[in-house]
């Protein structure tokens, strides 16, 4: 099982570490034992859930 977290984790590293400005990804919560897999883990600067954008009513 831990094999398969770090062969999960090592595209995300990369996707992270490329030299992009602005990096935006789908279902960004992050598992705590990927964080310690994911080279330069940094929380992510902002998070919008569906609901917070859908137009009311």
């Amino acid at each position: 099982m831990w094999a398969e977290l770090d062969e999960g984790a090592a595209p995300i590293s990369s996707f992270r570490s490329a030299p992009i400005n602005r990096i935006c990804s789908e279902n960004p919560v992050v598992h705590k034992h990927a964080k310690e897999r994911i080279r330069n883990y940094e929380e992510f600067a902002q998070s919008v859930q569906p609901w917070q954008s859908a137009t009311r009513r």
